[in-house]
């Protein structure tokens, strides 16, 4: 039985995801299997994957069905048994047996919220933990609810997994709302009034069930073996906390895509100190033990939230493990909406990401594009009061090596170009300081478009824009200041916070210093609005 399981799990992770009738059969057979093994949970998340590809044929549903019965039977869930057992023929004599077996009562009940545990040899052998994958969401993204975020989820091989989606907005989502839409691995959280992200995730974190958190970010992309993946990386290493350490970017605003590894060579010596600033953030591809919350909950922000809670797991001693992302299991998009830009030191050609595990779901990308940079996307225009800061790079990412033959080759030009386009508006959406409550930095003194042909000038303001994360707000919950981020360009925001790291020697401050005296201590805990796991907030639709 290990041994079918096995081979089942790896017959879906080398699958198309086009042949979804060969997926729903493969789903259907493991399930079989996994009845055998009393595993009644993965039974049923299995099924029930299969159950949703549109393309199962009639027969394989029917087994679907049955296998999920016989396992809802096995938990003890009666309602959900006889559901499944309605829609199946009486004249089969194994339904008409089970139908006999629910008349009395279910009383047999084997714990499905626990830890699975299988019989046989390899990692099928060891306690199957289920992952909830947590997804914040608003309505400009309900468009591709259905042909991203929850085609990837439905498509992972790992079999114990689920979505919760938690959405802020005048409307639910079409998609996860609809009295037709039925998994109930899903459980989708609206309400109205709005949410910062790390709120949200915090509201996600406290309805899961799983033994694993995994962000599952809707503008993203994940290939079916993802979390089965990082899951056995996080295993392996006994670790807290897993992210990749180099991953896969795309531009929908260029259509351009390329590829940040931080165990390769920065192209200057003067990016050396971008790696870790790039690598320790960026919450796409976290996946971390759900036992760190509520101790580790995230803060009351929309930037920096998951910069913010990685760099206090890093400082309490948890552990962190790196997996290397190079055959393409996840794509990072920027669209202008996204909170961070970012930087690849290589270009990879469309035709090649067409052969990764990724390839199927490229399709997709039209549909995300159309939603957030599509509507006549303006960008930020890079205006600092007076002066102006213009990049002749388009979109949010930064390809070293294709600036750097378009400047024939000059390192110097390709480094002050990277310079100018991190202060100018180059993608980032027009109204993005006003979405994250946030007001334009001034620039450091003297900066301007002339300023920028300076050389000497042009890469210390490089180096000062790393600090982009020092920006986030006080005022949103940030309680001491952030090492530097993620590629930003913010620098100053709101009244009583972090000065400008440009213009003050914050290295050299003590937290008290960086703070601004009119805030209180008790003012900023109210303020971080750290979310109780007691209890599901008022308000809500679950």
């Amino acid at each position: 039985h290990a041994e079918a399981w096995r081979a089942y799990t790896e017959a879906l992770s080398c699958r198309r995801l086009v042949d979804n009738a060969a997926r729903a059969v493969l789903l259907s057979n493991r399930a079989a299997v996994c009845l055998k093994q009393r595993e009644w949970g993965v039974a049923i998340n299995d099924c029930t994957a299969a159950l949703t590809l549109s393309a199962i044929t009639p027969e394989v549903r029917r087994k679907a069905l049955f296998r999920r019965a016989t396992a809802f039977v096995e938990v003890g869930d009666r309602e959900s048994a006889m559901r499944d057992l309605a829609e199946l023929p009486s004249s089969d004599s194994a339904v008409e047996r089970l139908r006999q077996q629910l008349a009395p009562s279910v009383s047999s009940t084997n714990g499905a919220g626990g830890d699975i545990t299988s019989s046989g040899g390899g990692s099928h052998g060891i306690a199957r933990k289920r992952v909830s994958c947590i997804s914040p969401t608003t309505p400009e993204r309900h468009l591709f609810h259905e042909s991203a975020l929850y085609r990837c989820f439905a498509a992972q091989t790992y079999s114990d997994v689920e979505l919760i989606v938690v959405d802020t907005g005048a409307v639910p989502s079409p998609f996860f709302s609809s009295p037709t839409f039925s998994d109930p691995r899903v459980k989708y959280v609206h309400q109205v009034e709005h949410m910062t992200i790390g709120e949200k995730r915090n509201v996600a974190i406290s309805q899961a069930s799983g033994d694993f958190v995994c962000h599952f970010d809707d503008d993203d992309l994940y290939a079916p073996q993802y979390i089965q993946r990082m899951v056995e990386k996080l295993d392996e290493s006994d670790s807290d906390f897993i992210k990749l350490s180099a991953w896969f970017i795309h531009d929908l605003q260029t259509g351009s895509t390329g590829h940040f590894d931080s165990e390769s060579q920065m192209p200057l010596p003067q990016l050396d100190r971008f790696r870790e600033q790039f690598l320790y953030t960026y919450g796409f591809s976290y996946l971390y033990r759900r036992n760190l919350f509520p101790t580790f909950s995230f803060m009351a922000t929309s930037w920096g939230e998951d910069e913010d809670i990685l760099r206090r797991v890093r400082k309490a001693g948890r552990r962190l493990t790196l997996h290397r992302d190079i055959t393409g299991i996840c794509l990072h998009n920027q669209h202008g909406e996204n909170c961070s830009r970012s930087f690849a030191q290589r270009t990879i050609a469309y035709e090649g990401m067409l052969t990764t595990p990724l390839g199927p779901l490229l399709d997709t990308l039209p549909k995300i594009a159309s939603a957030l940079c599509g509507r006549n996307w303006q960008g930020d225009n890079g205006v600092y009061g007076n002066k102006v800061v213009t990049s002749d790079v388009a979109g949010g990412l930064f390809i070293w090596d294709a600036q750097f033959t378009r400047l024939d080759d000059d390192p110097q030009a390709t480094l002050n170009a990277f310079t100018s386009w991190l202060w100018s508006g180059s993608g980032f959406s027009k109204d993005r300081y006003e979405k994250l409550g946030l007001e334009r930095p001034p620039l450091p003194p003297g900066c301007g478009q002339t300023l920028l042909t300076d050389e000497s000038t042009s890469a210390n303001l490089m180096l000062g824009a790393a600090h982009g994360l020092e920006s986030l707000r006080a005022s949103e919950g940030l309680q001491e200041a952030h090492a530097p981020g993620a590629i930003t360009n913010p620098t100053a925001y709101k009244p009583g916070a972090i000065g400008n790291p440009l213009a003050n020697d914050v290295e050299n401050l003590s937290s008290e210093q960086k703070f601004s005296a009119q805030i209180s201590k008790p003012d900023l805990q109210r303020k971080a609005g750290l979310f109780s796991f007691g209890s599901t907030p008022r308000n809500f639709v679950v």
